[in-house]
């Protein structure tokens, strides 16, 4: 039985160092699945998630409205101040 394994070994060209890696290669194997295994029970990311929720605002885009306008009097330069009437009604000269 012996002389088999060692015949199969050589025939296959496995050492130290193959046995290694493939021990590695499990055990990493090994090792992710019980990380995915515990971070599918903890961890939960569902549709919700990546929708945004619904706030209540006071005002509605989809309903434009016409911005105020500004006053349609004209912002009085030095000049028209001069000649504007005095707020009680008399004349000035």
């Amino acid at each position: 039985m012996k002389e088999k394994m060692s015949q199969l070994a050589k025939k296959i060209k496995i050492n130290e160092k193959t046995i290694n890696y493939l021990l590695i290669f499990i055990l990493g194997f090994l090792v992710g699945v019980a990380v995915k295994t515990e971070a599918k029970k903890r961890v939960t990311i569902g549709y919700g998630d990546y929708l945004v929720s619904e706030m209540k605002q006071g005002f509605d885009l989809t309903k434009p409205e016409m911005p105020s306008a500004p006053s349609e009097q004209p912002v009085p330069d030095g000049n028209e101040a001069r000649e504007a009437p005095a707020p009680d009604g008399a004349a000035t000269q």
